[in-house]
């Protein structure tokens, strides 16, 4: 089986630096995060020079100073090389004043930027540093300069790179012959500003001009996605069908669909961290509920199932279909829906029986049993406290985010469900897969390119949120598909569908290699 780690099959070597707010194990709010530990390192052990770029939001331990400072407000550069990446920390006040990377816990603020004043002046120091970085910290070396900034906190980088490139002040730190691609996470979060604070930014006036910035008639009418999407010279995004989506389907494209369309944007599938993510070997498993393989999964996920039942205070029933959740509560994640749809998998819950020890109404579908995790919208946090109330034994949420648990989750669930409005990639399926449980899906962005007939199945699209027909459309579409799919546990069909899943190679090979071929385009229009 194919795994990362082979040598590249290009005639050169690429110097890489991954722009980033977040990296993983060090900073962590998302995905993104996961994606910059792991591409890096995949490109890295190809034969790339690679380094990433990103916020010291604390003390990192194994981040050490350089002792180089750059001449950006006084920002200084830590340390820290794993697995042949330079994994390079911005140090600045401005991070530090911060409980969490983007400024609030409120779970909007990545997409309305305008909310937290200092945000601009945040990235943009980040964004000159990494300009700076391989000029400051790398010895010279033949080979292609590549920069590639991630979602909208990176536009200044394109922004600086273009329109500085041509003062003298600048010329070393923007890298004359260096190109750059960005690559979009999620489209939905576009860093919208005042333009009154685009003078902060310290950039001519021509980078406002030819920028596709949008000037007027917002209240917060500067979004930095849109230069981004202008500036760079090659965009991409996390999967084919996404970047088809976004596209085609101006609900999906936010308003961006004009300049996608016009820039033409590719499409390129995440890999899974199959390190962290490796049944065989999980640190947050006990030695008895971690997989050996397709022969083996019977047995550890049935130790599994126990012991997440007895954690959660479901009934300890080994035959149990038992469906999960992991991520975000949000609307964007289908939460909604899926709430919504639980008395119809579950029965009437408990406390609107009518007198105790009435029996609810409709059994659970073959038995099944729910456990939710994940922290998001206030009301969606409070529906997941109150599941095992609700619905003893049959239900269980635990609204936070817990390491121990969402791996846990990975190896009892017999499905992972994931039903997103819009999903640009869709990892959790990918992990779910990687631990032999069936992802059950929207048919959306990344999930309908993973998710084949073989390996899950699929949700029609919801739509947007509604309270309406939509939205009873919606619920009758997942209850289906959860019925039939648990009306096939324990069938032949169910252990196929399992075994396909465990062979997956979810490795970043792939994706490292149709990176390659991005960055060969990209120096052969120079």
């Amino acid at each position: 089986m194919h795994r990362g780690g082979d040598a590249s099959n290009v005639s050169q070597n690429f110097q890489l630096v991954f722009v980033t707010t977040e990296v993983a194990p060090w900073s962590k709010v998302g995905g993104l995060a996961d994606v910059m530990q792991a591409l890096p390192t995949a490109l890295a052990s190809r034969g790339h020079r690679v380094m990433t770029v990103a916020p010291r939001y604390a003390e990192y331990g194994d981040a050490h100073d350089t002792g180089v400072s750059v001449p950006v407000m006084q920002a200084q550069y830590y340390l820290c090389r794993k697995a042949d990446v330079d994994h390079i920390f911005v140090d600045h006040p401005m991070y530090c004043r911060t409980t969490d990377i983007y400024g609030s816990s409120n779970v909007n603020t990545y997409q309305e930027a305008g909310d937290f004043p200092d945000l601009d002046i945040r990235y943009s120091i980040l964004c000159q540093a990494a300009l700076a970085a391989p000029m400051l910290l790398w010895e010279a070396r033949p080979g292609p300069l590549l920069f590639i900034g991630n979602d909208w906190p990176c536009a200044p980088l394109a922004l600086r790179l273009k329109h500085c490139v041509q003062q003298a002040a600048a010329a070393g730190s923007c890298q004359h012959h260096a190109r750059s691609a960005f690559c979009i996470h999620n489209l939905a979060y576009q860093g919208t500003m005042p333009i009154s604070a685009f003078p902060r930014l310290c950039l001519p006036d021509a980078a406002l001009m030819g920028s596709d910035l949008p000037c007027e008639g917002r209240r917060h009418p500067c979004a930095w996605l849109q230069a981004a999407l202008s500036e760079y010279d090659s965009i991409c995004t996390v999967s084919p069908n996404y970047a088809r989506e976004i596209c085609s389907d101006e609900g999906m494209a936010f308003g961006m669909r004009e300049v996608l369309c016009r820039r033409g944007v590719s499409g390129i599938m995440n890999g899974l961290d199959t390190v962290e993510w490796d049944p065989a070997a999980d640190e947050w498993l006990p030695v008895a509920a971690r997989l050996q393989g397709p022969s083996d999964a019977a047995r550890g996920k049935a130790e599994a199932k126990l012991q997440l039942q007895q954690l959660l205070g479901l009934a300890t029933d080994p035959q149990a279909p038992l469906l999960a959740y992991v991520g975000r509560l949000t609307g964007q994640k289908g939460m909604d829906v899926l709430l919504s749809s639980l008395p119809l998998l579950l029965g009437t819950p408990t406390r609107l029986l009518a007198e105790p020890g009435a029996s609810a109404e409709g059994a659970a579908a073959g038995g099944l049993q729910v456990a939710l995790l994940g922290t998001g919208e206030g009301w969606m946090e409070r529906a997941l406290a109150a599941l095992s109330s609700s619905f003893p034994g049959r239900a269980a949420g635990v609204p936070k985010f817990d390491e121990l648990i969402a791996h846990l989750l990975m190896a009892a669930a017999d499905y992972v469900i994931v039903p997103s409005r819009f999903e640009p990639c869709g990892l959790v399926a990918q992990s779910a897969a990687r631990y032999g449980a069936i992802p059950i899906v929207t048919a959306v962005g990344g999930l309908r390119d993973f998710v084949t007939p073989e390996v899950g199945y699929q949700i029609p699209p919801f739509g947007h949120e509604d309270k309406g027909q939509a939205q009873r459309e919606a619920v009758a579409s997942l209850v289906a598909v959860v019925k039939a799919a648990v009306a096939e546990y324990g069938s032949e069909q169910h252990r196929e569908m399992q075994n396909q899943c465990l062979g997956l190679d979810l490795s970043w090979a792939k994706a490292a290699e149709e990176w390659e071929q991005t960055f060969l385009s990209l120096v052969a229009e120079t």
